[in-house]
């Protein structure tokens, strides 16, 4: 564990101070490291209570339906409801 790690746990860094503390070190931390901090930061206690994946396959296919999920992209401001 990292010193923002410890910090932050024990209460003593808010995630905006351990966000520029890693901002700070990332040169310092290794790759998988950074990603637990982040993780850590951006879901908090939620980061304890979930399992960590031991492999994620990127080439998934979307499960994306054009048809709904961008239906406000074509959003026409003069178009009256």
């Amino acid at each position: 564990m990292c010193i923002i790690c410890v910090e932050y746990q024990e209460g003593k860094l808010t995630a905006n101070e351990a966000w520029k503390n890693l901002n700070e070190m990332q040169i310092l931390l290794d790759v998988e490291h950074i990603d637990d901090i982040l993780n850590m930061i951006f879901f908090g206690d939620e980061y304890e209570n979930t399992a960590k994946p031991t492999n994620i396959d990127y080439n998934q296919p979307s499960t994306v339906d054009p048809d709904t999920d961008y239906q406000y992209w074509n959003y026409d401001p003069k178009e009256k409801c």
